[in-house]
């Protein structure tokens, strides 16, 4: 009895040992997940065949197939990349296994889906157990020295019929970056098929930007805009953002320093950012005026212009943190983000303003902010790189596609209305040029008239009564006291003649004005007038009036002339001041008196009020009038 209860126990104990040791067994088994190879033509998923694993040490390929057990590997659900941003390591090994099962022999084409991968090395493990490599690639190698030249990291793998092969690589990420990638398996019919497709696409959208910037260059040049200069600018930097991530830049721009490349990952968005605000800036006229929302804005560009420096300094000096660098990632991708929606808030701030150009840059930003949000949510939470990587153009490339054309085609509405708003203008211009010529024709008509007036009621009532002097008296009847009487009247007639002719040709035009010039000319009239009026006149200039211009100082005179007529005639004053004051950019003429004034309303329909506006209009000056009871000031401002 004893021995039975005893060997129950000794059984018991030895199965749950056994039990054990099965479990431990299977944890510690290496890898032999197999991707079966059934059919030709067509892509394999690697996500539920991949094993990954990171690790801040440098170990070698036996280690890793030899070493490591399934329980040191992480999967990947179907259909989701891998993505590793603050928190990086310095290796990644990538391991699958697949077996060709179509029974000939096939070349797959290994393709990452990533533009971040820095360093790749790959090898192929045989059934016999040995490593080949298949080279290396990535970011930094030159493009002619990849094993495939393709703008995506891409392995040929050669798997014979029949025959189960190791694939293995391992992704050195020495510098930091952030870890994106989506492995596929494809076939060479379908892998030459998207090839052949991505270059056609890619050469389109070239071609198509290549066109706009050009376009925008001529207008530029042509209409000397700076608008279109500025945005041609934007265009060639928003055309690399696309080369850039689809590795094009590397291909086709400097494929023997691919290390540009990194100096311009994050350099470019930067400037596109800086571009895109003042692009926004100018073609909405956003001012601190018309707009509360340019502060918010101005802040934003501030923002990313430092972030230029931090991340010169980070690459430079701090490219082993691997924490700064991705942060520095998010932070750029934040900034941006909202920017963008800075610049919908402003379109739409014009729009509610009545700007119409406002409507297309507001359609071009949202047809982008779609693309930004879903590469900004991959940067921030590896999300979305299905749309990112897979599929070319992806949202945020048609988006950059889209608001190119979308903007160029609001700067030419823009053009055209700013076109047609300054034909308005000329129009208006027009109009007034052909008010101030009717101004000026009339104030000339009015002096033809008093030139009329003046010869007709004074040189010609004298030259008329001399002539009936001349005839009515008979020279041989009459007496010598008779004849010397007659002959001294008809001089006195002929002098009165000759100075009415005078006064008006001295009213006209003073003789040998321009030797005398304005100041004293002016002065010799205040002379005049302060001894034939009761009026006592000051006159005070400041300046020099030798150098200015003939039809300055004869339009002056005759304002001048016609301002100091109205005091005389209507203002009943006892004081008057004129005051001419000649400056380097302006003249300024003041007249000041202590008479009765005038009411403006009625007064400014007199001739004497027509003739000073009239030429004050057409030195392109202005009148300012102040008159009351107590008498009136009148200040002219003439530019020069």
């Amino acid at each position: 009895m004893y021995f039975q209860i005893y060997d129950v126990k000794y059984w018991g104990l030895l199965a749950a040992f056994f039990l054990v040791f099965l479990s431990e067994t299977s944890s510690s088994q290496t890898v032999n997940d197999i991707l079966n190879i059934q059919v030709n033509g067509v892509d394999y998923s690697l996500n539920q065949h991949l094993y990954i694993y990171r690790t801040n040490k440098k170990l070698s390929p036996g280690f890793i197939l030899g070493s490591l057990k399934k329980k040191d590997f992480k999967t990947l659900s179907q259909d989701q990349s891998f993505s590793e941003r603050l928190h990086v390591a310095k290796h990644y090994w990538l391991l699958v296994k697949v077996k060709n099962t179509t029974g000939q022999d096939n070349t797959f084409y290994y393709q990452f889906n990533s533009q971040v991968i820095d360093l790749v090395e790959g090898y192929q493990q045989n059934e016999n157990g040995r490593l080949i490599s298949l080279g290396t690639s990535g970011t930094n190698i030159p493009f002619q020295a990849r094993p495939y030249n393709y703008c995506d990291i891409v392995y040929p793998v050669q798997l014979k019929a029949g025959t189960t092969t190791t694939i293995l690589f391992v992704i050195n990420n020495d510098d930091g970056d952030t870890i994106h990638f989506l492995p596929q398996l494809r076939s060479a019919n379908t892998f030459k098929a998207e090839e052949e497709r991505f270059y056609l696409v890619a050469g389109l959208i070239t071609g198509l930007m290549l066109t706009v910037f050009m376009l925008n260059v001529f207008f530029g040049l042509f209409l000397k805009d700076k608008l279109h200069l500025l945005y041609a600018v934007y265009i060639l930097i928003a055309l690399y953002e696309i080369y850039s991530m689809r590795g094009l830049d590397i291909q086709y721009l400097y494929p023997n320093y691919p290390i540009l490349s990194g100096y311009l990952q994050n350099l470019s968005p930067s400037l596109l950012g800086i571009l895109m605000t003042y692009i926004m800036q100018w073609f909405l006229n956003q001012k601190k005026s018309n707009s509360r929302i340019k502060i918010l804005v101005d802040v934003g560009l501030w923002i990313i212009i430092a972030l230029i420096p931090v991340n010169l300094f980070i690459f430079f000096f701090l490219g082993d943190n691997r924490f700064l660098t991705g942060l520095y990632e998010m932070v750029l991708a934040v900034v941006l983000l909202i920017q963008c929606l800075l610049f919908i808030l402003s379109a739409v701030e014009k729009v509610i303003q009545k700007f119409a150009p406002a409507w297309f840059y507001l359609a071009a930003v949202l047809i982008f902010l779609i693309g930004l949000i879903e590469f900004i949510l991959m940067v921030l939470f590896g999300d979305n790189q299905e749309l990112l990587f897979k599929r070319f153009p992806n949202d945020i490339e048609i988006g950059i596609v889209l608001e190119t054309f979308v903007i160029f085609l609001g700067i030419v509405f823009r053009y055209n209305s700013y076109k047609t708003e300054k034909e308005n203008l000329m129009n208006e211009l027009n109009r007034h040029q052909q008010e101030l010529i009717k101004k000026i024709v009339g104030a000339e008509e009015e002096e033809r008239k008093r030139l009329a007036r003046d010869l007709h009621d004074d040189l010609g009532a004298t030259l008329s009564t001399l002539s009936l002097h001349l005839g009515s008296l008979e020279i041989k009847h009459q007496e010598q006291s008779v004849l010397e009487q007659y002959q001294n009247y008809s001089l006195s007639l002929s002098n009165k003649a000759f100075n009415d002719m005078r006064a008006i040709a001295h009213d006209l035009l003073p003789k040998d004005f321009m030797e005398n010039g304005l100041f004293n000319t002016i002065n010799e009239r205040i002379e005049e007038l302060n001894q034939n009026s009761p009026i006592n006149f000051v006159l005070i200039t400041e300046g020099e009036d030798e150098h200015l211009p003939e039809v300055y100082s004869v339009t002056i005179y005759r304002i001048i002339k016609e301002l100091l007529a109205n005091i005389n005639k209507h203002s009943l004053a006892r004081q008057a001041a004129l005051q001419i004051l000649i400056e380097q950019d302006r003249i300024q003429i003041m007249t000041e008196d202590d008479g009765i004034g005038f009411n403006q309303q009625k007064k400014v329909k007199g001739i004497g009020l027509k003739n000073i506006q009239g030429r004050v209009a057409f030195l392109k000056g202005t009148i300012h009038i102040d008159s009351n009871e107590n008498g009136t000031q009148m200040i002219i401002e003439i530019p020069l």
